[in-house]
């Protein structure tokens, strides 16, 4: 408004074309924050306020009578945007708030959101241009330093193996390339502001907008867009975009993990079938010799319930005499790994003892605190 009032002024006042007709302009644009200037038709200075010079780091008579080519003020990428707002100047058109590049005396770049705008004689004819500069480089800088910052995190996310999809009022806003893939889909499309429900099978569809509304992790049985199905872990957190409430979900593709456990476990099962139907006796114990799996065998043997000495220390069912030998070459078996047989007498559920040959190995060899105890009768 100060622009546009002072150009109303200079027309008011000016007599013989002396833009200083009146002092009180001439106090305003002496008193702006903001670098102000004046040029001739001819493009020269002929009016530099002192924010001017201090935005520039020109003294006024450096600046009075030089065009801004002359001045080496304007960057080389940016004379053809200047002629061409000077050309366009001309024709009666005006700029506000156009962000551009100054060149400071020093030879630093100074980043400035300029307007432009024509004044007129009491004839309403062009005598001149009328600029004014305002210094945005602190927050040029920040904006900067905003997009590198995002751009990190952009390339951090890209390169996830997690899948990443955030969603705004059921729109997508953002999926990285891992949800792409294990979603499956063969195309780099983005999804930018579809609907959510074009993203994922059909039996998915209610799931994800259940999701949404839970801040827990989850797991559970999900579908490519071909139908297989696929183990999923899902988590999702409420975060603000624009000032309104969009949906962060965050996916790992459990499948492999899935599918070794139920192998695991399947072999588990197979094993113990085999261990509890074996005529000997079968234990697991840890590195501290704790009992943790008794075959039926203990019943048959030596009058245990296998259940009856879950918990128990190996040790305390060897005759004491020879604890000692057993108990060395457990030792053994966990410092070296090597299979240890040792003989000894075990005792029964009802007190009496009987001789076994016991075979110590190691079930896992980067467990050294599971070992398997196979006991028979010697």
């Amino acid at each position: 408004m100060l622009i546009i009032c002072s150009i109303e002024k200079i027309e008011s006042f000016s007599s013989n074309n002396d833009i200083f007709a009146s002092g009180c302009m001439k106090s305003i644009m002496d008193g702006s924050e903001n670098g102000i200037t004046i040029k001739s038709l001819e493009g020269k200075v002929i009016y530099a306020n002192r924010a001017y010079t201090q935005l520039l780091g020109w003294d006024q008579n450096e600046v009075i009578g030089k065009t801004s080519i002359e001045l080496t003020v304007i960057p080389k990428e940016c004379t053809h945007e200047f002629a061409s707002i000077q050309k366009q100047l001309w024709n009666g058109k005006s700029f506000s708030h156009f962000e551009t590049k100054r060149i400071h005396k020093d030879g630093r770049i100074v980043y400035v959101s300029a307007t432009y705008t024509n004044y007129y004689d009491a004839n309403q004819n062009i005598i001149g241009t009328l600029c004014v500069l305002r210094d945005i480089t602190k927050q040029k800088i920040y904006e900067a330093k905003l997009a590198e910052s995002e751009e990190r995190y952009r390339k951090l996310v890209e390169v996830l193996p997690l899948g990443v999809l955030v969603h705004q009022h059921e729109k997508i806003l953002y999926s990285n390339p891992k949800i792409l893939k294990m979603i499956g889909h063969t195309n780099k499309h983005s999804f930018i502001g579809e609907n959510i429900d074009t993203f994922f099978h059909i039996k998915d569809r209610e799931t994800v907008k259940k999701q949404s509304k839970k801040r827990r992790l989850q797991e559970g049985v999900w579908h490519k867009l071909n139908g297989k199905p696929m183990s999923l872990e899902s988590t999702s957190t409420s975060i603000y975009i624009n000032n309104e409430p969009a949906t962060l979900t965050i996916f790992n593709d459990v499948s492999e993990r899935k599918r070794h456990e139920k192998e695991l476990h399947e072999s588990e099962s197979r094993y113990r079938i085999i261990a509890d139907n074996m005529s000997e006796m079968i234990s697991i114990v840890d590195q501290y010799g704790i009992i943790k799996y008794a075959s039926p065998s203990y019943k048959k043997m030596l009058g245990y319930m296998p259940a009856s000495i879950l918990g128990m220390n190996l040790f305390d069912l060897v005759n004491r005499p020879e604890r000692e030998k057993v108990e060395k070459a457990f030792e053994t078996l966990l410092v070296s790994g090597e299979v240890q047989r040792v003989e000894f007498r075990h005792l029964r559920c009802d007190g009496s003892k009987i001789w076994l040959e016991a075979i110590g190995k190691k079930l896992f060899a980067k467990k050294k605190d599971i070992v398997s105890w196979s006991s028979a009768v010697k």
